[in-house]
């Protein structure tokens, strides 16, 4: 039995050791030749990727695929611009006290103000600014930047302390960007200002834009405003004097309108007295402005041609405007279209006209018989009073600017881009200062606070660039 299980135990092990010799080798031999056929195919396999595959290629350059269009460059520099409104309307109100340039514009039979409320008077209708927008187009940071700077800033200058709408009313434009400038530390390249008297053209030109407003607004009997009511005093027939609320005049309610020329004027007017009042001005200036501009980037490059030369340019010479687009047009030939449409107040197509030929014969008409005028003639009978002021709108441009329709192309990709920019809104800091015995209200700026808040968009140099 032992005999057995020993005979047995020598021959599985010497069975072990033959089979796992031939092992050793056969492994060796597979493992050998599977490894050199998988290098081969792999470096076969790079040859190809890197020589003969098109895709590969078309990775590499997307410029020689048509479908691929290639992003377009946009030109120009970013640039700031101020838009300004008024609620100057002389063809709405009599009582402005005139200045010299409202008498250079007046008709000459105009009676004044002046003539039956005397120059110290202050009954007189103030012309203020209503609101100021800045906006920032940046094509560095692909962003389109808006803040309303309220015009009850009070900044000093050298007639003491004025408001912004004072510093517009004594220096003009000019000198009003100047002290915005110093109050966001941005220098303007454009200003636009739009009177009250304007913005019917303006309506005209553009169509009925839409916007939401927050709050209803009414008239005062002098201002609009966001009050309902208004406190005035009442003297009664012994001299005593009383205060008592009156209810306003509601001009605009609540609620997403469309603008017609009056909707425009009553929303763009109103005046603000409080923080809470200045942050509902802010909205609708600010939504009013991207409406504005957002409908203009929407606009073909002809289109666009012609609204903006219909804004900047004197009515009178709105026949000019073809010619003025030719001239400015991109040098590279390209078919255009009729810029006029019939939104437009006028229509640059061409008049067709029948001629007649040499063989027609032009019809024989005969004048109408009139009646000579009699030398003893009455002049129609009016109920108008004698001294009775008259009404009368400046000939000026819808948008009184620095900016001219020459420029156009220095702006005009940037334009566009509005309307794929992100829009960001920057809320000018300031504090609301009630009115004392001495002085009206205003708003206190924070200039070091603001001056930071701008301070990532102000222009670098270009030599230090």
């Amino acid at each position: 039995m032992l005999s057995a299980i020993k005979n047995f135990g020598v021959t599985f092990l010497i069975s072990l050791a033959i089979f796992g010799v031939i092992a050793y080798f056969a492994t060796g031999f597979v493992t050998g030749t599977v490894t050199d056929i998988l290098e081969n195919e792999q470096d076969k396999l790079s040859e190809i990727i890197q020589n003969n595959d098109p895709i590969a290629d078309e990775t590499e350059d997307p410029s020689d695929d048509p479908d691929v269009v290639p992003e377009k460059e946009i030109l120009g520099e970013s640039f700031n611009f101020l838009i300004v409104t008024t609620d100057f309307r002389p063809d709405a109100f009599a009582d402005y006290l005139p200045t010299e340039g409202d008498i250079k514009l007046g008709d000459p039979n105009y009676v004044y103000p002046t003539d039956y409320l005397g120059y110290l008077s202050s009954e007189y209708r103030k012309s203020n600014v209503t609101s100021i927008i800045v906006v920032r187009i940046d094509k560095e940071r692909e962003q389109v930047i808006f803040s309303y700077v309220t015009p009850k800033i009070r900044v000093f200058t050298s007639a003491g302390y004025k408001t912004l709408s004072e510093v517009y009313g004594l220096y003009g434009i000019e000198r009003l960007a100047e002290h915005i400038n110093g109050l966001t530390g941005l220098k303007y390249d454009y200003t636009f200002l739009l009177n009250g008297y304007n913005m019917d053209e303006l309506v005209s030109i553009v169509g009925s834009l839409g916007v939401s407003v927050a709050k209803d607004i009414y008239f005062d009997g002098k201002y609009n405003t966001f009050a309902s009511h208004s406190i005035v005093e009442v003297t009664d027939k012994k001299g005593n004097t009383t205060t008592k609320s009156v209810a306003n005049d509601k001009v605009l309610e609540a609620g997403y309108i469309a603008f017609s020329a009056e909707n425009l004027y009553n929303a763009a007017s109103v005046i603000e007295h409080s923080a809470t009042e200045l942050q509902t001005k802010q909205t609708l200036s600010i939504e009013t402005a991207r409406s504005f501009l957002t409908y203009l980037a929407g606009l073909d490059e002809d289109h666009l041609k012609t609204v903006l030369a219909q804004l900047l340019i004197d009515e009178e010479s709105w026949d000019s405007i073809p010619e003025i687009i030719e001239e400015i047009k991109r040098p590279e030939p390209e078919e255009t279209s009729d810029p006029s449409g019939s939104y437009l107040p006028f229509d640059t197509t061409p008049v067709e006209t029948e001629t007649l030929s040499p063989e027609t014969e032009v019809p024989e008409t005969e004048a109408p018989e009139t009646e000579a005028p009699s030398e003893e003639t009455e002049a129609p009978e009016t109920d108008e009073p004698e001294n009775e002021p008259k009404l009368f709108e400046p000939d000026t441009t819808v948008f009184e600017s620095n900016f001219t329709i020459e420029e156009f192309y220095e702006i005009y990709d940037l334009l566009c881009s509005v309307l794929r920019y992100e829009h960001k809104i920057i809320t000018y800091p300031v504090t609301y200062i009630a009115a004392t015995e001495d002085s009206e209200e205003y708003f206190a700026h924070d200039i070091n606070r603001a001056t930071e808040l701008f301070s990532t968009y102000r222009k670098v140099p270009e030599t230090s660039k």
